[in-house]
Protein backbone atom coordinates (compact mmCIF):
# COMPACT_ATOMS: atom_id res chain seq x y z
CA UNK A 1 0.00 0.00 0.00
CA UNK A 2 1.55 3.21 -1.39
CA UNK A 3 2.37 5.73 1.51
CA UNK A 4 0.52 8.84 2.39
CA UNK A 5 2.78 11.87 1.62
CA UNK A 6 0.29 14.63 1.44
CA UNK A 7 0.79 18.31 2.83
CA UNK A 8 -1.75 16.86 5.33
CA UNK A 9 0.73 14.31 7.33
CA UNK A 10 3.59 16.78 7.02
CA UNK A 11 5.16 17.33 10.71
CA UNK A 12 3.73 20.50 12.22
CA UNK A 13 5.89 22.81 14.50
CA UNK A 14 5.15 22.99 17.83
CA UNK A 15 3.30 26.62 19.20
CA UNK A 16 5.63 27.87 21.84
CA UNK A 17 3.45 30.57 23.19
CA UNK A 18 0.09 29.02 22.81
CA UNK A 19 -2.47 31.62 22.76
CA UNK A 20 -0.51 34.19 24.46
CA UNK A 21 -0.61 36.30 20.49
CA UNK A 22 -4.34 36.06 20.80
CA UNK A 23 -4.48 37.31 24.64
CA UNK A 24 -2.00 39.90 23.39
CA UNK A 25 -4.62 41.52 21.28
CA UNK A 26 -7.06 41.43 23.24
CA UNK A 27 -5.40 43.01 25.80
CA UNK A 28 -3.62 45.75 23.25
CA UNK A 29 -7.56 46.63 22.34
CA UNK A 30 -8.51 46.88 26.35
CA UNK A 31 -5.47 49.16 26.65
CA UNK A 32 -6.33 51.01 23.65
CA UNK A 33 -9.76 51.73 25.17
CA UNK A 34 -8.86 52.39 28.39
CA UNK A 35 -6.22 54.94 27.58
CA UNK A 36 -8.13 56.56 24.95
CA UNK A 37 -10.14 57.65 27.96
CA UNK A 38 -7.58 59.71 29.03
CA UNK A 39 -6.18 60.65 25.84
CA UNK A 40 -7.62 60.04 22.42
CA UNK A 41 -5.78 57.62 20.40
CA UNK A 42 -2.82 57.76 22.72
CA UNK A 43 -2.14 54.48 21.81
CA UNK A 44 -4.05 53.90 18.15
CA UNK A 45 -0.70 53.90 16.34
CA UNK A 46 1.42 51.69 18.20
CA UNK A 47 -1.56 49.13 19.03
CA UNK A 48 -2.25 48.93 14.98
CA UNK A 49 1.44 48.13 14.82
CA UNK A 50 2.09 45.55 17.42
CA UNK A 51 -1.19 43.54 15.84
CA UNK A 52 0.79 43.53 12.65
CA UNK A 53 3.87 42.20 14.23
CA UNK A 54 1.43 39.50 16.15
CA UNK A 55 -0.19 38.63 13.03
CA UNK A 56 3.32 38.02 11.77
CA UNK A 57 4.92 35.88 14.53
CA UNK A 58 1.26 33.45 14.04
CA UNK A 59 2.23 33.63 10.29
CA UNK A 60 5.69 32.01 10.90
CA UNK A 61 3.87 28.79 12.67
CA UNK A 62 1.31 28.65 10.13
CA UNK A 63 1.04 26.89 6.07
CA UNK A 64 -0.43 28.70 3.63
CA UNK A 65 -1.06 27.25 0.49
CA UNK A 66 0.40 28.87 -2.42
CA UNK A 67 -2.81 29.50 -4.12
CA UNK A 68 -4.32 31.04 -0.93
CA UNK A 69 -1.10 33.28 -1.16
CA UNK A 70 -1.05 34.46 -4.51
CA UNK A 71 -5.21 35.28 -4.08
CA UNK A 72 -4.60 37.17 -1.27
CA UNK A 73 -1.33 39.70 -2.55
CA UNK A 74 -3.43 39.69 -5.64
CA UNK A 75 -6.33 41.24 -4.04
CA UNK A 76 -3.91 43.79 -2.07
CA UNK A 77 -2.73 45.12 -5.69
CA UNK A 78 -6.08 45.51 -6.52
CA UNK A 79 -7.15 47.14 -3.62
CA UNK A 80 -4.24 49.58 -3.83
CA UNK A 81 -5.07 50.30 -7.23
CA UNK A 82 -8.28 53.17 -6.39
CA UNK A 83 -5.77 54.46 -3.77
CA UNK A 84 -2.92 54.92 -6.28
CA UNK A 85 -5.49 56.14 -9.01
CA UNK A 86 -7.16 58.60 -7.12
CA UNK A 87 -5.45 59.17 -3.62
CA UNK A 88 -8.13 58.30 -1.72
CA UNK A 89 -8.34 59.63 1.86
CA UNK A 90 -6.19 58.24 4.85
CA UNK A 91 -10.02 56.33 5.98
CA UNK A 92 -10.42 54.23 3.18
CA UNK A 93 -6.89 53.17 3.13
CA UNK A 94 -7.56 52.34 6.85
CA UNK A 95 -10.69 50.77 5.54
CA UNK A 96 -8.29 48.79 3.35
CA UNK A 97 -5.41 48.03 5.72
CA UNK A 98 -8.26 46.44 8.65
CA UNK A 99 -9.45 44.47 6.21
CA UNK A 100 -7.07 42.92 4.64
CA UNK A 101 -5.49 42.42 8.24
CA UNK A 102 -8.68 40.52 9.49
CA UNK A 103 -8.38 38.42 6.43
CA UNK A 104 -5.08 37.50 6.81
CA UNK A 105 -5.51 36.24 10.42
CA UNK A 106 -8.08 34.19 9.54
CA UNK A 107 -6.00 32.70 6.82
CA UNK A 108 -3.69 32.30 9.65
CA UNK A 109 -5.93 30.88 12.29
CA UNK A 110 -6.92 28.02 9.94
CA UNK A 111 -4.15 26.53 10.33
CA UNK A 112 -2.67 27.62 13.27
CA UNK A 113 -5.35 26.78 15.37
CA UNK A 114 -4.54 23.17 14.58
CA UNK A 115 -1.43 23.33 16.37
CA UNK A 116 -2.52 25.10 20.15
CA UNK A 117 -4.47 22.97 22.70
CA UNK A 118 -8.28 23.13 22.71
CA UNK A 119 -8.22 24.05 26.30
CA UNK A 120 -6.02 26.84 25.72
CA UNK A 121 -8.52 28.03 23.00
CA UNK A 122 -11.15 27.83 25.18
CA UNK A 123 -9.28 29.74 28.10
CA UNK A 124 -8.99 32.59 25.21
CA UNK A 125 -12.57 32.60 24.72
CA UNK A 126 -13.49 32.52 28.36
CA UNK A 127 -10.91 35.88 28.76
CA UNK A 128 -12.34 37.30 26.01
CA UNK A 129 -16.01 37.28 27.68
CA UNK A 130 -14.93 37.98 30.40
CA UNK A 131 -13.48 41.22 29.30
CA UNK A 132 -16.54 42.15 27.12
CA UNK A 133 -18.63 41.53 30.54
CA UNK A 134 -16.25 43.70 32.60
CA UNK A 135 -16.33 46.89 30.01
CA UNK A 136 -20.16 47.05 30.06
CA UNK A 137 -20.13 46.74 33.29
CA UNK A 138 -17.91 49.49 33.57
CA UNK A 139 -20.46 51.32 30.74
CA UNK A 140 -23.67 50.74 32.98
CA UNK A 141 -21.93 52.68 35.57
CA UNK A 142 -21.11 55.24 32.88
CA UNK A 143 -17.54 54.90 32.57
CA UNK A 144 -16.63 54.34 28.57
CA UNK A 145 -17.02 55.62 25.43
CA UNK A 146 -20.58 56.93 23.87
CA UNK A 147 -21.83 54.32 22.02
CA UNK A 148 -25.66 55.67 21.15
CA UNK A 149 -26.54 59.41 21.19
CA UNK A 150 -25.15 62.18 22.08
CA UNK A 151 -24.54 64.49 25.50
CA UNK A 152 -26.19 67.22 23.71
CA UNK A 153 -29.04 65.61 22.67
CA UNK A 154 -29.88 64.75 26.51
CA UNK A 155 -28.70 61.09 26.46
CA UNK A 156 -25.38 59.42 25.86
CA UNK A 157 -25.26 55.83 26.31
CA UNK A 158 -21.93 54.28 27.15
CA UNK A 159 -22.69 50.25 27.16
CA UNK A 160 -19.60 48.93 25.81
CA UNK A 161 -17.69 50.44 28.70
CA UNK A 162 -13.82 51.30 27.85
CA UNK A 163 -14.05 49.29 24.55
CA UNK A 164 -13.88 51.30 21.58
CA UNK A 165 -15.08 48.72 19.56
CA UNK A 166 -18.91 48.71 18.69
CA UNK A 167 -20.95 46.99 16.25
CA UNK A 168 -17.67 44.39 16.21
CA UNK A 169 -18.12 43.68 19.55
CA UNK A 170 -21.86 42.29 19.00
CA UNK A 171 -20.88 39.91 16.23
CA UNK A 172 -17.68 38.59 18.76
CA UNK A 173 -20.86 38.06 21.30
CA UNK A 174 -23.03 36.34 19.12
CA UNK A 175 -19.92 33.92 17.99
CA UNK A 176 -18.83 33.04 21.68
CA UNK A 177 -22.84 32.52 22.08
CA UNK A 178 -23.28 30.08 18.87
CA UNK A 179 -20.07 28.75 21.01
CA UNK A 180 -21.54 27.91 24.28
CA UNK A 181 -24.67 26.76 23.05
CA UNK A 182 -22.93 24.19 21.54
CA UNK A 183 -20.74 23.21 24.60
CA UNK A 184 -23.69 23.39 26.69
CA UNK A 185 -25.80 21.15 24.56
CA UNK A 186 -23.02 18.76 24.20
CA UNK A 187 -22.42 18.88 28.09
CA UNK A 188 -25.70 17.75 28.78
CA UNK A 189 -25.55 15.03 26.88
CA UNK A 190 -22.54 13.92 27.88
CA UNK A 191 -22.54 10.39 28.74
CA UNK A 192 -20.45 10.70 31.79
CA UNK A 193 -23.06 12.65 33.76
CA UNK A 194 -23.53 16.62 32.95
CA UNK A 195 -21.02 17.85 36.07
CA UNK A 196 -19.07 20.62 36.80
CA UNK A 197 -18.68 21.28 32.64
CA UNK A 198 -22.23 22.05 32.43
CA UNK A 199 -22.56 24.37 35.22
CA UNK A 200 -19.17 26.06 33.74
CA UNK A 201 -20.99 26.36 30.39
CA UNK A 202 -24.52 27.15 31.56
CA UNK A 203 -22.73 30.18 33.42
CA UNK A 204 -21.20 31.67 30.59
CA UNK A 205 -24.16 30.94 28.81
CA UNK A 206 -26.30 33.28 30.77
CA UNK A 207 -23.30 35.53 30.90
CA UNK A 208 -23.18 36.12 27.06
CA UNK A 209 -26.96 36.23 26.85
CA UNK A 210 -26.85 39.13 29.59
CA UNK A 211 -23.94 40.72 27.51
CA UNK A 212 -26.41 40.80 24.66
CA UNK A 213 -29.43 42.36 25.58
CA UNK A 214 -27.60 44.95 27.52
CA UNK A 215 -25.79 45.80 24.08
CA UNK A 216 -29.30 46.78 22.78
CA UNK A 217 -28.09 45.85 19.37
CA UNK A 218 -30.97 44.85 17.07
CA UNK A 219 -29.14 41.95 14.97
CA UNK A 220 -27.38 40.52 18.13
CA UNK A 221 -30.47 40.22 19.92
CA UNK A 222 -32.17 38.64 16.99
CA UNK A 223 -29.66 36.14 16.47
CA UNK A 224 -29.30 35.16 19.68
CA UNK A 225 -32.86 34.53 20.04
CA UNK A 226 -32.37 32.30 16.18
CA UNK A 227 -29.74 30.70 17.96
CA UNK A 228 -31.76 29.55 20.99
CA UNK A 229 -35.04 28.60 18.86
CA UNK A 230 -32.25 26.56 16.22
CA UNK A 231 -31.23 24.28 19.39
CA UNK A 232 -35.07 24.32 20.30
CA UNK A 233 -35.35 21.92 23.65
CA UNK A 234 -38.47 23.92 25.22
CA UNK A 235 -37.61 22.56 28.50
CA UNK A 236 -40.02 24.44 31.61
CA UNK A 237 -37.27 25.13 33.36
CA UNK A 238 -35.53 27.04 30.68
CA UNK A 239 -38.73 29.21 29.82
CA UNK A 240 -39.08 30.06 33.04
CA UNK A 241 -35.04 30.86 33.13
CA UNK A 242 -35.49 32.94 29.98
CA UNK A 243 -38.43 34.30 31.39
CA UNK A 244 -36.45 35.42 34.18
CA UNK A 245 -33.80 36.89 32.07
CA UNK A 246 -36.30 38.85 29.77
CA UNK A 247 -37.64 40.28 33.23
CA UNK A 248 -34.49 41.25 34.93
CA UNK A 249 -33.12 42.83 31.17
CA UNK A 250 -36.25 45.07 31.25
CA UNK A 251 -35.20 46.10 34.57
CA UNK A 252 -31.51 47.26 33.58
CA UNK A 253 -33.27 48.84 30.37
CA UNK A 254 -34.70 51.01 31.90
CA UNK A 255 -32.75 51.66 34.99
CA UNK A 256 -29.60 52.04 33.14
CA UNK A 257 -31.40 54.74 30.23
CA UNK A 258 -31.31 51.66 27.40
CA UNK A 259 -34.59 52.70 26.67
CA UNK A 260 -33.33 55.61 24.96
CA UNK A 261 -31.28 53.22 22.14
CA UNK A 262 -35.53 51.73 21.65
CA UNK A 263 -37.08 54.95 21.75
CA UNK A 264 -34.71 56.08 18.95
CA UNK A 265 -35.80 53.00 17.33
CA UNK A 266 -39.60 54.32 17.73
CA UNK A 267 -38.56 58.14 16.02
CA UNK A 268 -37.13 56.45 12.91
CA UNK A 269 -39.90 54.32 12.52
CA UNK A 270 -42.53 57.48 12.85
CA UNK A 271 -40.10 59.42 10.51
CA UNK A 272 -39.04 57.48 8.02
CA UNK A 273 -40.61 54.24 7.96
CA UNK A 274 -40.20 50.43 8.94
CA UNK A 275 -37.34 49.63 6.71
CA UNK A 276 -35.70 52.83 8.19
CA UNK A 277 -35.90 51.23 12.02
CA UNK A 278 -35.07 47.85 10.92
CA UNK A 279 -31.45 48.98 9.81
CA UNK A 280 -31.06 51.87 11.76
CA UNK A 281 -30.92 54.40 10.14
CA UNK A 282 -28.77 52.99 7.47
CA UNK A 283 -31.20 53.72 4.22
CA UNK A 284 -30.91 57.86 5.27
CA UNK A 285 -27.12 57.12 5.06
CA UNK A 286 -27.33 55.85 1.68
CA UNK A 287 -29.74 58.74 0.56
CA UNK A 288 -27.30 60.96 1.99
CA UNK A 289 -24.14 59.31 0.30
CA UNK A 290 -25.45 57.96 -3.38
CA UNK A 291 -23.32 55.87 -5.31
CA UNK A 292 -21.31 57.33 -8.71
CA UNK A 293 -19.21 55.37 -10.41
CA UNK A 294 -16.02 57.50 -11.36
CA UNK A 295 -14.06 57.67 -15.17
CA UNK A 296 -12.48 53.87 -15.07
CA UNK A 297 -9.28 52.62 -16.05
CA UNK A 298 -10.97 50.60 -18.72
CA UNK A 299 -13.48 52.69 -19.97
CA UNK A 300 -17.43 51.23 -19.41
CA UNK A 301 -16.15 48.66 -16.20
CA UNK A 302 -16.67 50.31 -12.99
CA UNK A 303 -13.42 48.94 -11.53
CA UNK A 304 -13.45 51.80 -8.85
CA UNK A 305 -15.39 54.07 -6.74
CA UNK A 306 -15.09 57.55 -5.25
CA UNK A 307 -14.89 56.64 -1.17
CA UNK A 308 -18.22 58.00 -0.18
CA UNK A 309 -18.12 57.95 3.60
CA UNK A 310 -19.43 54.68 5.58
CA UNK A 311 -23.25 53.36 5.52
CA UNK A 312 -22.32 50.89 8.36
CA UNK A 313 -23.23 47.77 6.33
CA UNK A 314 -19.98 46.40 5.63
CA UNK A 315 -20.35 44.86 1.41
CA UNK A 316 -21.63 48.64 1.18
CA UNK A 317 -18.66 50.08 2.92
CA UNK A 318 -16.12 48.22 0.89
CA UNK A 319 -17.71 48.69 -2.78
CA UNK A 320 -18.40 52.67 -1.91
CA UNK A 321 -15.14 53.38 -0.93
CA UNK A 322 -12.99 50.58 -3.03
CA UNK A 323 -14.84 49.84 -6.07
CA UNK A 324 -15.42 46.19 -6.94
CA UNK A 325 -12.01 44.53 -5.61
CA UNK A 326 -13.79 45.88 -1.88
CA UNK A 327 -16.22 43.41 -3.20
CA UNK A 328 -14.22 40.63 -3.65
CA UNK A 329 -12.58 41.29 -0.59
CA UNK A 330 -16.36 40.70 1.37
CA UNK A 331 -16.18 37.45 -0.38
CA UNK A 332 -13.37 36.44 0.64
CA UNK A 333 -14.11 37.30 4.20
CA UNK A 334 -17.14 35.13 3.46
CA UNK A 335 -15.27 32.45 2.01
CA UNK A 336 -13.01 32.35 5.17
CA UNK A 337 -16.21 32.66 7.68
CA UNK A 338 -17.24 29.72 6.33
CA UNK A 339 -13.93 27.86 6.28
CA UNK A 340 -13.08 28.46 9.78
CA UNK A 341 -16.33 26.42 11.21
CA UNK A 342 -16.11 23.35 8.40
CA UNK A 343 -16.84 20.41 10.33
CA UNK A 344 -20.14 21.67 12.23
CA UNK A 345 -23.09 23.84 11.70
CA UNK A 346 -22.71 26.29 8.75
CA UNK A 347 -25.40 28.14 10.63
CA UNK A 348 -23.55 30.96 12.77
CA UNK A 349 -21.58 31.56 9.55
CA UNK A 350 -24.76 32.45 7.73
CA UNK A 351 -25.58 34.51 10.73
CA UNK A 352 -22.47 36.35 10.90
CA UNK A 353 -23.01 37.02 6.90
CA UNK A 354 -26.27 38.35 7.94
CA UNK A 355 -24.90 40.87 10.60
CA UNK A 356 -22.12 42.13 8.31
CA UNK A 357 -25.01 43.67 6.25
CA UNK A 358 -27.59 44.58 8.77
CA UNK A 359 -24.62 46.05 11.52
CA UNK A 360 -21.34 46.35 9.90
CA UNK A 361 -18.09 47.01 11.07
CA UNK A 362 -17.03 43.36 11.58
CA UNK A 363 -15.29 42.08 8.52
CA UNK A 364 -13.07 45.21 9.31
CA UNK A 365 -12.66 44.43 12.59
CA UNK A 366 -9.09 43.30 14.26
CA UNK A 367 -10.81 42.79 17.29
CA UNK A 368 -13.40 40.66 16.31
CA UNK A 369 -11.67 38.60 13.57
CA UNK A 370 -9.38 35.95 16.53
CA UNK A 371 -12.37 35.70 18.90
CA UNK A 372 -15.01 34.89 15.62
CA UNK A 373 -12.53 32.63 14.27
CA UNK A 374 -12.00 31.11 17.77
CA UNK A 375 -15.63 30.49 18.20
CA UNK A 376 -16.52 28.71 15.31
CA UNK A 377 -12.98 26.63 15.15
CA UNK A 378 -14.59 25.42 18.51
CA UNK A 379 -17.57 24.99 18.15
CA UNK A 380 -17.23 22.64 15.03
CA UNK A 381 -14.92 20.27 17.21
CA UNK A 382 -16.05 18.13 20.37
CA UNK A 383 -15.20 19.72 24.05
CA UNK A 384 -11.53 19.28 25.08
CA UNK A 385 -11.33 16.46 27.38
CA UNK A 386 -7.38 15.54 27.60
CA UNK A 387 -4.68 17.64 27.01
CA UNK A 388 -2.52 16.48 23.86
CA UNK A 389 1.12 16.31 24.64
CA UNK A 390 2.04 17.55 21.01
CA UNK A 391 0.43 20.60 21.57
CA UNK A 392 1.59 23.51 23.71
Amino acid sequence: MAQDISPATWPRPAVRNGIAPLLLLLTLDALNGLTSLLVEGLLSMPAAVAKILIIGYMLMYSRISLAVLILFLTLILLALLPVYYQGFSGATIDLWSKTASVALLFIVLIDYLEKVRPRAVELYLCVALLVIAVSFLSGLFGVGHIRYGEVREGFALKTNGFLIAGNEINAALLALFWWLAVRRRQASHDAAGPGRALLSYKGLYWLCLAAILISSSKTTILGALLIILYFGRGRVLSMLLGLVGVLTAAIIVYVTGLWHRWAFFYLLYADRGLLSAMTGGRTARIEDHPFRWPESLVEGVPILANGNGLIESDPLDLVYNLGLPGLLWYGLFLVLLFRIGRGGSYFPAVLLAVATVGAGHIVYSVFAAPIIACALYMAARPAPTAVQPHKI
